[in-house]
């Protein structure tokens, strides 16, 4: 079942899929395997892309990478926050 459908600027459409999904919740990890399909006037083309997402505090991860926080997070609703990091 596609997740996403769009049409392309030469009349075309892509298409995405969830081709897998794995939760270790452990250590908070969610792997996404997406396969985009694009149908048009060259035929139809296919790629899959792996994504790889963390949840936790990204406090200790920036100050590792030597960065501070800008501001306090930006709420996006019920979907969650932007966290605003600068280099120190």
């Amino acid at each position: 079942m596609p997740v996403f459908s769009q049409p392309t600027a030469d009349g075309g459409t892509l298409t995405l899929f969830v081709a897998k999904q794995t939760m270790m919740e452990r250590v908070g990890r969610m792997d996404l395997v997406l396969r985009y399909v694009v149908t048009g006037p060259k035929g139809v083309r296919e790629t899959l892309e792996r994504l790889t997402l963390y949840s936790g505090d990204p406090e200790p991860y920036a100050a590792a990478c030597g960065l501070s926080r800008q501001q306090d997070p930006v709420s996006l609703g019920d979907d969650g926050f932007v966290h605003l990091f600068v280099r120190d």
